[in-house]
């Protein structure tokens, strides 16, 4: 349009991550259960898997991603933002950096 009213161009909205309670707590019950699975793996003498992409996985991977998962559920998305704007400052959101 060549023309907008109060002559500026209208912005939308900046759109927040929406982790609620209930993906929060998904995210940590199968983190926990990968870090067990994991665990029971190498406990029992398991180093690595071939999934069924026929790729080694390591057992020690998989402990490593459910804590992941698990640290995520538990660190409020606020925090995760202010870290991915400290990381790409110059990026605008919601915008892939490439």
């Amino acid at each position: 349009m060549p023309f907008h009213l109060g002559k500026h161009k209208p912005v939308a909205p900046v759109k927040r991550a929406a982790f609620t309670l209930k993906l929060r707590l998904q995210a940590a019950a199968m983190g926990a259960f990968v870090v067990i699975l994991g665990m029971f793996r190498l406990s029992h003498g398991v180093i690595s898997v071939v999934n069924f992409y026929a790729m080694p996985v390591a057992s020690g991977a998989v402990v490593a991603m459910g804590g992941t998962l698990l640290l995520f559920a538990v660190i409020p998305v606020r925090w995760l933002e202010k870290t991915a704007e400290w990381l790409m400052p110059n990026s605008k959101r919601g915008k892939a950096l490439l």
